[in-house]
């Protein structure tokens, strides 16, 4: 899925390609250098990007695991300062789905954390609040994933409970 779009650090809107569901997404991208930063920009283009599509939890969400996967990849993904990353924002009438894509050479979602371990609460995040989650490794690097379901549930109020 890294497709070598590093470079720019400008917006791109792609035309479509064939989502995994057999259906067209559109597809809205931006690179960012490997700064600290980043994920900063990262909140931000989501934001504008999808801010008036969804409910407010799912933007929300989608801000707070996207700010987590990028903060992963200038972390622990092994490449200079600076080097790219991309941010993909994917949607149809059903999800929207943000990839991060880095050149680094990936990891193992499913290696247990040694205790004292900095890091590695955010896959957890990751887990609870995304409807699925994935991680895509090519020669170029690692891509991670998320899908959030654009109308999310919402949880029925019990009535307050009698006072006895």
């Amino acid at each position: 899925m890294l497709r070598g779009v590093w470079g720019k650090q400008a917006d791109r809107l792609c035309s479509t390609r064939q989502s995994l569901r057999g259906g067209r997404l559109p597809i809205r991208i931006r690179v960012l250098p490997s700064l600290p930063e980043a994920s900063i920009e990262a909140r931000r283009f989501v934001r504008e990007t999808v801010a008036n599509d969804v409910e407010a939890q799912v933007l929300e969400d989608a801000i707070l695991l996207t700010s987590e996967l990028v903060t992963n990849a200038v972390r622990h993904a092994g490449h200079a300062a600076g080097d790219p990353i991309e941010v993909e924002i994917n949607m149809d009438d059903r999800v929207i789905r943000v990839t991060v894509l880095d050149n680094g050479s990936g990891f193992d979602p499913d290696r247990p954390r040694n205790r004292g371990e900095e890091g590695g609460l955010g896959f957890h995040l990751v887990r609870a609040l995304s409807s699925r989650w994935g991680v895509e490794r090519t020669a170029a690097g690692t891509g991670v994933w998320f899908e959030i379901g654009r109308a999310q549930p919402r949880p029925e109020r019990d009535a307050p409970a009698a006072r006895p």
